[in-house]
């Protein structure tokens, strides 16, 4: 198989995948609009771009002994939980002054949104796992670190930044019709999603 087509499908799962990642920009999109989303979304594919690079070099034998995984399960968690909470607390932008005619929403934190994608991706152990089994799978297939083995991620990428791109724009399209009743929803069941994320990698740890 074309090692572009098939980093091109492995791009077309993650699209169809949904997770906390997922939920965190769609928020960011909801709630400030696409730049903030993009600048979430940034993060994540920032922190994926490290992980597929500590895994390619080799670095990841750290991981593989019991100990160090709990203990990273336990840092994962507790950072994946604070994100959660502080989700579930958060309030919809507010609307601000525009030289006294009308309102302006609040510049989003592009910043903020950027670390937090890369926390919160950084910190699912199951990204470590997923992307562990497709440098696996590519060096497999196409030989490691290769023309084909990089063309196959190459393909992975672009799609994937194509697809995520899209769906950015199409969640700040939907912006419009969200109250801030219904932001607050939304900013919960992210909080939730992050939380029980933190509660399972930890049982998967020590269970």
């Amino acid at each position: 198989m074309n090692p572009f087509f098939a980093g091109s499908l492995v791009a077309l799962t993650m699209t169809l995948s949904v997770g906390p990642g997922l939920l965190l920009y769609f928020q960011a999109c909801v709630r400030s609009g696409f730049v903030a989303g993009m600048a979430v979304l940034l993060g994540l594919w920032v922190s994926d771009t490290a992980i597929i690079s500590i895994t390619v070099l080799g670095c990841t034998q750290f991981l593989t002994k019991v100990n160090n995984q709990r203990w990273a399960s336990v840092v994962c968690a507790v950072i994946l939980f604070v994100f959660g909470l502080t989700q579930w607390i958060r309030k919809p932008a507010v609307t601000v002054p525009m030289n006294g005619i009308g309102t302006m929403e609040q510049q989003p934190k592009l910043f903020r949104g950027f670390i937090s994608g890369f926390l919160i991706n950084s910190s699912n152990p199951f990204v470590y796992v997923f992307w562990m089994t497709v440098v696996g799978i590519a060096g497999v297939n196409f030989c490691m670190r290769t023309q084909p083995f990089f063309i196959f991620f190459i393909g992975l990428f672009s799609c994937a930044l194509t697809f995520d791109t899209t769906k950015c724009f199409i969640f700040s399209r939907v912006k419009v019709y969200f109250k801030p009743a219904l932001i607050v929803i939304v900013n919960r069941i992210a909080g939730t999603a992050l939380i029980v994320a933190a509660i399972v990698v930890v049982s998967k740890a020590f269970l």
